[in-house]
């Protein structure tokens, strides 16, 4: 697994390459690189709901699966501009995408946010019991603990949001 240096050593990497938002976009989603592609490949703002100030959440409906993808609304505002074979890019050193989301969940996990909401977040559906599915609130649930997620990881990369 990759450490919080070695995250914030491939972020001041990668702004220097003009890569920047790319390697934000995965870092403060943790979701699938092919899930992003797919983003990215028909971006639409429409798609876009800020849930609160700095935060928000794109409606992604993927290989009929219905997720979001969260990160800081900048960030995922940014996400209009990137070309999606960029994302095949964001490699350096043991920093990769795959990486990266591994890193996302074990942050999210040491937050003590609910493996529910971190599967949800990472669009890993089936792993969600039938009850976390259909009576638990799984958005609110998500959508109250991101910014404290999101909060680390930017402190982590000396990052301001």
């Amino acid at each position: 697994m990759i450490s919080s240096e070695e995250v914030r050593e491939a972020y001041e990497f990668f702004s220097q390459k003009s890569l920047e938002a790319p390697f934000l976009l995965i870092a403060f989603s943790g979701a699938r690189a092919s899930d992003l592609r797919e983003m990215l490949e028909s971006f639409n703002s429409k798609m876009l709901y800020e849930f609160q100030k700095g935060f928000a959440r794109y409606f992604l409906y993927s290989n009929g699966r219905v997720l979001y993808v969260y990160a800081p609304t900048k960030v995922l505002e940014a996400a209009a501009e990137i070309n999606p074979n960029t994302l095949t890019r964001i490699r350096y050193k043991k920093v990769a995408p795959r990486s990266l989301r591994l890193w996302f969940a074990t942050l999210a996990l040491r937050l003590g946010v609910p493996e529910c909401a971190i599967n949800y977040m990472q669009g890993r559906l089936s792993y969600l019991t039938t009850e976390e599915k259909r009576f638990l609130n799984i958005v609110s649930l998500c959508d109250r603990y991101y910014p404290a997620i999101a909060e680390t990881i930017a402190q982590m990369i000396g990052m301001k949001l």
